[in-house]
């Protein structure tokens, strides 16, 4: 497997959102639907669906995402800390199971007057709500995967029906951003060596480290959306069924900015004839983090409904991610002063330095359900109350292409083609002994996520060169990505 065809098979998405989709209905026929109605578990795909809400609508549901992505070779590292990389260096063994990205979903929607539907919906990581993750762009990493799937994400919008059939629509998606801060004093007072001092540590007396002022803001980011969906048959007869749908959404991210302010104090005691002095070391530095970008993006979908009992779609999405910046702490100003350095400070430069080309890409998704004839249910159940149910079958499928085009040399960016297929269930009855006033709808979804496994030849400049495999050769690519759930909706 050549690389050109790897970089263009590696799959690039935002959170656990955009790769495992929201709500269990379009989870199960191929992620997608800009041009469905889903009530509020459409309100990622497409907020101007809203309006079709005829009552009030509460979502609540559980979806285990899991991955098993193919095991990393030992590469060169200095793992023995002695400031070099050689033999005798014991090899790294990166890590390619980045942990289970399980999470609850949740919506609460409802309908004001006969036109217009508001909605909010989340999706809630049950192991951690946000996590800040940054790696070495020399070491192998699945950099899409490790710490990208753990994210809180959350949706506020509405639709409106501006005239019949054709309706508009907006939200934003919410997350969060930080901002580190650190200030603190290194301290270590050396004293003359007496005989038979070997060590340096012999002669370095009392060492501490004071942090003065430690600091974490947290705050939102917004990514703005804006929606329309045209029911093309209520304008043109011939092509009842038929219905549009398009969707933007702006960029946004997590940027993580980091400043550090550290003195280092060195107090010289009993060193021949020098008086006693302290020496003073300033680096004050900041580094520059982008933990979970969120690139612009344009969906535009169709789809058709036959009656009530078949509906099909397909949608194109096209993802900016151009202008991506990953999640690779860089030094962006910083500096080493004090009395040995002289008058001018030492400037420091950033040690991650790494290269590659990005573009916009276009992916597609396309899937169908197919609504059976009503169950007695209550007869099934011996419960005369319980009325009938309505089962719904779902498939789908997708396919994401890549942004990533060109690495330079020592950067090791690991993915490779990501096949989507995908299935689910639907059951829907009325409410038991007239508690709601609407339905009460139960789905169940499974996706297969499949990786192709190959092989990736990444340049490196030596055979020592920091995350270089220890055997040779190429780094292996593969694996899967698998999720499952149940959701329960109920209209009252």
């Amino acid at each position: 497997m050549s690389l050109h065809w790897l970089l263009w098979a590696l799959p690039c998405e935002a959170g656990p959102v955009d790769v495992y989709g929201f709500g269990a209905p379009a989870m199960g026929r191929g992620l997608g639907g800009v041009a469905l109605t889903d009530g509020v578990a459409g309100l990622f795909n497409n907020p101007a669906s809203l309006q079709h809400l005829t009552t009030n609508q509460i979502i609540a549901g559980y979806a285990l995402l899991r991955h098993d992505l193919t095991e990393l070779p030992g590469v060169r590292w200095d793992t023995n800390q002695d400031g070099r990389i050689d033999s005798v260096d014991e090899p790294l063994y990166p890590s390619s199971q980045y942990g289970r990205a399980d999470g609850l979903m949740l919506g609460l929607g409802r309908n004001v007057g006969e036109r217009f539907g508001l909605g909010i919906a989340a999706f809630m990581p049950v192991d951690r709500l946000m996590d800040i993750n940054t790696f070495d762009a020399q070491i192998p990493t699945w950099f899409m995967y490790r710490s990208r799937m753990h994210r809180f994400e959350a949706a506020l919008g509405g639709g409106w029906e501006m005239f019949p059939g054709l309706s508009v629509g907006g939200a934003v998606e919410l997350i969060a951003q930080a901002r580190f801060s650190m200030r603190g004093t290194l301290s270590a007072s050396v004293t003359g060596a007496e005989e038979g001092d070997e060590a340096l540590g012999e002669v370095i007396g009392d060492t501490t480290l004071d942090i003065h002022e430690m600091s974490l803001d947290v705050e939102p980011s917004l990514a703005p959306i804006i929606a329309f969906m045209w029911d093309v048959g209520q304008l043109v007869e011939p092509l009842k069924g038929l219905s549009i749908g398009g969707t933007w959404r702006g960029t946004t991210g997590l940027p993580v900015d980091v400043d550090i302010d550290l003195q280092i104090n060195a107090t010289v005691e009993d060193i021949g004839d020098f008086e006693a002095t302290t020496i003073t070391l300033l680096a004050p530095f900041e580094l520059l983090m982008f933990d979970h970008y969120i690139p612009a993006r344009l969906s535009l979908g169709a789809a058709y409904r036959w009656r009530d009992t078949l509906r099909v779609y397909g949608d194109l999405r096209r993802t900016a991610w151009d202008e991506m910046p990953l999640n690779i702490a860089q030094v962006i100003q910083g500096s080493v002063s004090g009395q040995l350095i002289g008058e001018d400070a030492l400037t420091l430069s950033d040690g991650n330095a790494y290269s590659l080309v990005l573009i916009p890409t276009w992916s597609s998704r396309a899937g169908a359900e197919l609504c059976l004839p009503d169950l007695q249910a209550g007869e099934l159940l011996g419960i005369a109350d319980f009325g009938t149910m309505r089962p719904t079958l779902r498939a789908g499928w997708s396919f994401e292409p890549t942004p990533l085009i060109e690495m330079g040399s020592d950067v090791a960016l690991l993915d490779t083609d990501r096949m989507v297929f995908t299935a689910g269930l639907g059951l829907e009855h009325e409410s038991p002994f007239g508690l709601m006033e609407g339905p009460v709808v139960w789905d169940a979804f499974i996706q297969h996520h499949a990786l192709a496994a190959g092989s990736i030849p990444v340049v490196y400049s030596d055979e020592y060169s920091p995350g270089a495999p220890v055997d040779g050769g190429g780094i292996p690519v593969g694996g899967r990505l698998w999720a499952a759930g149940l959701q329960g909706s109920m209209n009252y």
